[in-house]
């Protein structure tokens, strides 16, 4: 890396210092002046944090304050609701706005307003003679609480059903609820040198606070190992990391990161031998980032990292939003159902479409609106699957290859295999899934829409991020891989189950 690029990184960081001050500022102004009377679909490699051990690696990308690209760490509003049934959770991702130096989620956001509507109150003075302690005393006129503050927000709606399902916020068997309310979490690319994944891969993994192994056993009685890992790291350990890298005025540096029980220790390599062990200044590069480093594949972490469709709450929170309603006199159900109307036809449209012309041999990506267009304007456009998108294409570039008329045996393979990538999505959806019958046309119309190919009988999703089947003995067809559906959709294609 050069002089200059080295200058442009720590003058991005210096840039982002800045901003954390005027946040700062702002933040206190807030409180100064206060008037109180008034938180996909892709395989992802991921790097734990592990308890007591010190885990070495680079952040890669701008700080959070000078995100400019969507690969550049980035904050995640996000919490875990849960179920109608009560035997697990869903994670909501919650859109963000920066107001007076904090990030918030969306006033206007649907949830939110949800959330606000059970949480209204008002601020009461300990001197209007109201407020009581826990003894039922009234409080004296002069009196200050624990945070030094003269008076406390008094919720209205502490007495209805809603009030309580929000408050207790956890699943059968659970002593402790979560917070409905979103946590700050922070993703972002990061090079492990504990390994040699990224190197021979050329791509980043993902930082995480957890990853901890979890098997499950096929029906050939082998057992398969996945991972329930945290959504990136919380924001207080970024925090650690921004303050830390704040005091070397950069962040592209080896970190050297140790989890103590709920807390962090945050050092870098060159901190050796005071602060980190012979083993991690073993692992770890002192320099800036390499020129192949520079090349590595980065995770997208807009499209990982989304915020939740609205399919996605109304699949599973509508029971919260009809109770609501009914106590609190709100419509919360029937501007749900409008705003999934709106999101199912901004969705079709960003859709991609494959169309060709075999007479003038035109093609092109375009809408569904578009294509029905052209389809209307001339009879010789048909739509077609990318597979069959990409052949044509390779035919006209003369880079397609037929298959070799002497190997009949492969030559039958590719034949059926073309025939495959010729095949609609529904219809292979229609041979792969054995219920997809049983879907509703939502559903269907849903999954359609959201895998980008088959391998096989196994689909890949543009970027919903899947949770497995209800029945952990349910395979995709022909395989022994668990089956995996997204989160928007209700009922199991491959077993038929209701996806709870």
């Amino acid at each position: 890396m050069t002089e200059q690029n080295m200058t442009q990184i720590d003058d991005v960081f210096a840039q982002a210092l800045a901003k954390r001050k005027v946040q700062a500022a702002e933040q206190e102004a807030v409180k100064t002046n206060s008037n109180w009377a008034g938180v996909e679909y892709e395989d992802i490699e991921i790097t734990g944090l592990i308890a007591h051990q010190e885990i070495v690696g680079r952040i890669i990308g701008n700080p959070i304050e000078q995100r400019k690209l969507s690969t550049d760490p980035k904050l995640v509003l996000q919490s875990s609701i849960v179920k109608p049934d009560k035997k697990g959770y869903i994670k909501v991702n919650w859109p963000i706005v920066e107001k007076n130096g904090k990030y918030l989620p969306d006033p206007n956001w649907i949830l939110t307003k949800f959330y606000d509507k059970i949480n209204e109150g008002k601020w009461i003075k300990f001197s209007d003679g109201i407020l009581k302690d826990e003894k039922g005393n009234i409080y004296p006129v002069d009196h200050l609480n624990i945070k030094g503050k003269n008076g406390e927000w008094v919720k209205s709606n502490i007495r209805t059903k809603i009030f309580e399902e929000v408050e207790t916020n956890c699943k059968i068997g659970e002593k402790y609820p979560k917070s409905f309310y979103p946590s700050k979490r922070v993703v972002c690319n990061w090079i492990d040198r504990h390994d040699t994944w990224c190197k021979e891969n050329k791509h980043a993994k993902i930082l995480s606070a957890k990853k901890a192994p979890f098997e499950i056993l096929q029906v050939d009685g082998s057992k398969k190992v996945i991972y329930f890992t945290d959504t990136g790291i919380p924001s207080t350990l970024y925090d650690k990391i921004f303050e830390h890298c704040s005091a070397i005025g950069t962040m592209d540096i080896d970190l050297v990161i140790t989890k103590i029980e709920k807390d962090y220790k945050v050092f870098d390599i060159t901190d050796y031998p005071k602060y980190i062990l012979e083993a991690s200044n073993s692992i770890g590069v002192k320099t800036r980032i390499s020129e192949e480093e520079k090349q590595y594949t980065l995770y997208d972490l807009d499209k990982l990292y989304r915020v939740s469709s609205y399919r996605k709450l109304k699949k599973h929170l509508t029971p919260l939003f009809k109770l609501c309603d009914v106590e609190l006199g709100t419509s919360f159900e029937k501007e749900l159902e409008e705003l999934c109307k709106i999101e199912e036809v901004e969705s079709a449209k960003d859709q991609e479409y494959y169309y060709i012309n075999e007479v003038d041999n035109s093609h092109g990506i375009t809408s569904k609106e578009d294509l029905h267009e052209l389809i209307e304007s001339d009879t010789n456009i048909k739509e077609v699957s990318k597979g069959g998108y990409d052949i044509f294409v390779a035919k006209q570039s003369n880079t397609f290859i037929p298959p070799v008329e002497e190997q009949k045996t492969e030559a039958k393979r590719r034949e059926v295999k073309t025939e495959s990538v010729n095949s609609d999505i529904e219809s292979l959806c229609k041979i792969n899934f054995l219920n997809w019958e049983k879907l509703s046309d939502e559903d269907k119309n849903f999954m359609v829409g959201f895998i980008t190919k088959f391998e096989g009988t196994i689909p890949s999703y543009k970027d919903s991020t899947p949770l497995g089947c209800s029945d952990e003995s349910c395979f995709f067809k022909n395989t022994h891989i668990v089956t995996m559906v997204p989160v928007e959709v209700n009922t199991c294609p491959v077993c038929g189950k209701f996806l709870s």
